[in-house]
């Protein structure tokens, strides 16, 4: 049964990335034996690995609170060549002084307002007024 472990192992490793195989390694000799230390029981690593991940959140919401949205650079992750690139940046630019929370919310309320009218539309709007290009 052994050899069957090996090989089954040997076949896992061949598909797991070496940032798996270095996080696992992290978690093995490194984060279980301090938790372990950390902690007197499962129940006591299990409270404080909730706390924990609960502390980890709230710093990072808090983040993006505090943290300004033109320090995300986005403009740099535009299509330069495009012809729209010019208006999209300035866009973008909109939301400069905002905090990446405040433009977050802006953003995905914009494209929620627009899907909300868009399947509105779809519903009411006849079949007829589509205008098709057929291939004929």
């Amino acid at each position: 049964m052994k050899g069957d472990n090996r090989s089954v192992k040997s076949s896992i490793d061949d598909v797991v990335s070496d940032k798996v195989k270095e996080q696992r390694k992290f978690v093995k000799e490194k984060f279980f034996p301090s938790l372990c230390q950390a902690t007197e029981s499962i129940h006591d690593a299990d409270v404080f690995l909730q706390s924990f991940e609960s502390m980890i959140m709230d710093v990072f919401l808090q983040s993006l609170k505090d943290k300004k949205f033109e320090d995300l650079n986005l403009p740099s992750k535009l299509d330069r060549t495009s012809p729209k690139y010019e208006n999209m940046t300035k866009l973008v630019h909109l939301f400069d002084g905002m905090s990446i929370q405040e433009s977050q919310k802006l953003v995905g309320g914009m494209k929620d307002e627009i899907r909300h009218f868009y399947n509105k539309e779809m519903r009411e709007r006849p079949l007829k007024t589509l205008e098709v290009n057929w291939l004929i």
